[in-house]
């Protein structure tokens, strides 16, 4: 059984995360007109969203985006934060085109299936990210069972010390194809 360490957060500093997300992702675009953002998270589920080796992991996937996109990145930024580390990259590439690439890392097998690489644009009410269902493809697979991982998470259905010890064992090997 794998386990994850480090500091434990409660549900009002993820709540407080995901809305200084939005907040950064609205200045961001509104600071480059005509850029496309993506927004990195992860994929983890309970109170333990950081360690070492998860920003190890972290890191070498910015690297491996900013040698990718080279001289169509604009700007990149990342964050270590308790509620999981977060980056964004604003880059000259078609918003949609952008989508179909990072579905594509986000269905290779190791710790590309904990990272949520979403493609954001403006919107009326600020911003709002590029949705799978825009391609006509199914949600993303859980990763306990390979079934709709929303509809697992939703109804609970492999309890979460099951899928802490799937995300665990992830990190642990640590395998970045």
């Amino acid at each position: 059984m794998s386990e994850l360490t480090g500091q434990a957060i409660a549900l009002p500093q993820m709540l407080m995360a995901k809305e200084q997300r939005r907040q950064r992702q609205i200045a961001w675009l509104a600071d480059a007109p005509g850029a496309t953002l993506v927004w990195l998270t992860l994929r983890i589920p309970g109170p333990i969203k950081t360690n070492a080796r998860i920003e190890a992991l972290f890191q070498q996937v910015i690297q491996q985006l900013q040698q990718q996109w080279d001289s169509k990145l604009i700007h990149q930024e990342m964050w270590r934060l308790s509620t999981g580390p977060e980056a964004a990259f604003l880059v000259t590439v078609e918003a949609k085109q952008l989508k179909q690439e990072m579905m594509l890392l986000e269905q290779k097998s190791g710790f590309y299936q904990l990272l949520d690489l979403d493609v954001i644009v403006p919107a009326a009410d600020g911003v709002q990210s590029i949705s799978r269902t825009t391609f006509e493809l199914p949600p993303r697979p859980c990763l306990v069972c390979g079934g709709d991982a929303k509809s697992c998470s939703r109804s609970r259905r492999h309890g979460l010390a099951t899928v802490q010890d799937v995300v665990a064992s992830i990190i642990e090997k640590g395998e970045l194809s």
